[in-house]
């Protein structure tokens, strides 16, 4: 699956206000994943949900 269609489920299916700084959050292939300018993530979590919600809420406290 997708991570830009993995992600907003996550996000729906967890409560991760507290988490959350910035809602801009762009996907890309063959990045490393990273919270400056933009939150950017990896396509490669697209099929490993728990991995991509980890990165995410890593990458949000980066922002923070």
């Amino acid at each position: 699956m997708e991570t830009s269609l993995t992600l907003p489920q996550i996000l729906a299916a967890y409560e991760l206000h507290k988490y959350t700084f910035t809602r801009e959050v762009v996907i890309e292939e063959h990045v490393v994943n990273h919270a400056f300018p933009v939150l950017t993530l990896n396509v490669f979590f697209g099929e490993r949900p728990d991995m991509l919600l980890s990165t995410y809420v890593h990458e949000q406290k980066m922002q923070g």
